[in-house]
C-alpha cells in the first residue's frame, strides 16, 4: 500500500492542502499538487494512491514560464484598478494615485535602460543595486540585522546570503589589528591607552621641544 498523505495549511485569508506522496523506488517523501479543497485533495490522493500501487509514478508538468514586460504588467493592473473602481471598491483619488505612481515606475525603467545603454553596460538589473547596497553596508561595518532592517527582509535567513561578507569585513578588522600589533604596539592591563611604544628619551625631547618653544 502505497503512502500519500494530504497536509492542512492555513493562511492568512484561506486553507490549502498539499498532498504528498512516498516514492516506492527512492523512499523519499516527495511534493505532488496543492488543492484549495479537501475534497478535491482527497480525491487526488486516491488516485494518486492507485497509480503507486500501479507501480507508476505521477508525471511531473514542467514549468512553463512567460515572463511579462512592464507595460504588460501595468496594463494588467490598470484593467483590475478600473474594474475595481466601477464597483466601488476604489475610490476615484485612490485609483488616480495608483497611475501616478505606475507612470513614474514606468519612467524609472525608461531612464535606467537609457543609461545603461549610452554606458556600454549589459546584464546588469534594477534589482542588482539593491545587492549593492546590502553589500556596501556590510562591509561599512553593518550588522545583518542592520541591512535585514534598512532592505525590508521578512526574515533574517533571506540576508544571510551575505553572511560571507561579514566574513570578510571581519578578518581584514583581524589583519588590521595584527598589523597592529607589529608595529610594536603594547598592552596596558589598567585599562590604559593602547598604542605604539614610544622611548622614552623621544618622549623627554618632544616634551622638551614644547617648552623651549
Amino acid at each position: 500500500m502505497s503512502t500519500v498523505t494530504i497536509q492542512k495549511r492555513k493562511r492568512k485569508h484561506n486553507t490549502t492542502y498539499p498532498v504528498y506522496f512516498k516514492n516506492p523506488f527512492n523512499h523519499r517523501k516527495e511534493y505532488f499538487r496543492t488543492f484549495p479543497k479537501l475534497k478535491e485533495a482527497q480525491i487526488a490522493a486516491n488516485e494518486l494512491r492507485a497509480l503507486l500501487n500501479a507501480g507508476k509514478l505521477p508525471t511531473k508538468k514542467k514549468l512553463i514560464l512567460n515572463p511579462l514586460t512592464f507595460k504588460k504588467v501595468g496594463d494588467s493592473l490598470k484593467t483590475t484598478w478600473r474594474t475595481k473602481l466601477r464597483r466601488g471598491e476604489l475610490k476615484e483619488k485612490t485609483y488616480t494615485d495608483y497611475c501616478y505612481w505606475l507612470e513614474g515606475l514606468n519612467r524609472i525603467r525608461k531612464a535606467w535602460k537609457n543609461t545603461l545603454k549610452e554606458a556600454g553596460i549589459t546584464g546588469f538589473h534594477f534589482h542588482d543595486l539593491r545587492h549593492t547596497f546590502a553589500s556596501n553596508m556590510l562591509l561599512a561595518g553593518a550588522s545583518l540585522k542592520d541591512v535585514k532592517e534598512m532592505i525590508g527582509h521578512s526574515d533574517i535567513s533571506m540576508t544571510d546570503r551575505y553572511s560571507h561578507l561579514t566574513v570578510t569585513h571581519k578578518t581584514k578588522i583581524q589583519d588590521q589589528l595584527a598589523d597592529h600589533y607589529l608595529k610594536g604596539a603594547t598592552f596596558n592591563p589598567s585599562g590604559g591607552h593602547i598604542g605604539v611604544t614610544e622611548s622614552k628619551s623621544h618622549k623627554k625631547s618632544t616634551e622638551e621641544s614644547l617648552l623651549s618653544a
